[in-house]
């Protein structure tokens, strides 16, 4: 891939995925930042006895990526995308929701650690 570019164009390449990378951190961070609440909002149906699926939130989800999206991806692209987040989301809650009071799934191992991670690094 290399061999054909410039020096210049090789020090272009080397910033915008240095760029790229810094975005991804940053996107990674907001993940677990939204898993962080999704394992509130997990407790919280658990103790008032609400299901993990919740059609109504899924299309209003959509409706504020739409409404959110300004480019370059089309809203059927970063729907899709975003169906794997809550797709996790719903999986993570319902693993909450059927674990028994004294009992720790992983995930929610998994999701407390994330929690203290979230919370040093803001």
């Amino acid at each position: 891939e290399n061999s054909r570019l410039s020096v210049n164009d090789k020090k272009i390449l080397v910033e915008l995925r240095k760029t790229t990378d810094q975005i991804d951190k940053k996107i990674v961070a907001l993940i677990n930042k939204r898993f962080y609440y999704s394992v509130k909002i997990g407790k919280l149906k658990k103790k008032i006895g609400l299901s993990a699926y919740s059609p109504e939130r899924e299309k209003e989800i959509n409706a504020n990526i739409k409404s959110a999206n300004s480019g370059p991806l089309d809203d059927a692209t970063l729907i899709r995308i975003y169906e794997r987040l809550v797709d996790e989301s719903r999986s993570l809650q319902l693993n909450i929701i059927k674990q028994k009071k004294d009992k720790v799934s992983p995930d929610l191992l998994v999701a407390l650690t994330l929690e203290i991670s979230i919370i040093v690094e803001l």
